[in-house]
């Protein structure tokens, strides 16, 4: 019986993965995972949790691991995050050093055409 505990919980963990944290809010938000959480600035987020605001906005900086783990795991984000309605605002960024680093998403509300990084960057460069 022990075993089935322990088993349990270490499936448990496994699913709920950490995948980004609050980076901005404006107005009120919540959390709710095993508890309520009152939202506030870098709250980790994790994949289970639900976010609610009320009476504002709130971002929150996606992880898809895409620079350091190999397959199509920024697919998958692009799939899940599209089903909240978001869409990709930048694909590719890259780092400094010209690294693949990220992909930047845009709620479906905001009227902003997809971009590559490299194009985006140049048009930064030129106003």
């Amino acid at each position: 019986m022990v075993l089935f505990v322990l088993s349990k919980t270490i499936r448990e963990q496994l699913w709920a993965a950490d995948i980004g944290a609050i980076s901005e809010l404006n107005g009120r938000g919540r959390v709710l995972r095993d508890k309520e959480l009152g939202a506030e600035l870098n709250l980790g987020i994790q994949s289970l949790d639900n976010v609610e605001t009320s009476r504002g906005r709130m971002a929150i900086t996606f992880e898809d691991d895409r620079y350091h783990a190999s397959g199509n795991w920024h697919k998958v984000a692009e799939q899940y995050l599209k089903n909240y309605n978001y869409k990709v605002a930048a694909r590719d960024v890259t780092t400094k050093k010209g690294q693949l680093f990220e992909t930047w998403f845009i709620n479906d509300n905001y009227y902003f055409e997809t971009i590559d990084y490299i194009d985006w960057k140049g048009n930064l460069e030129w106003s």
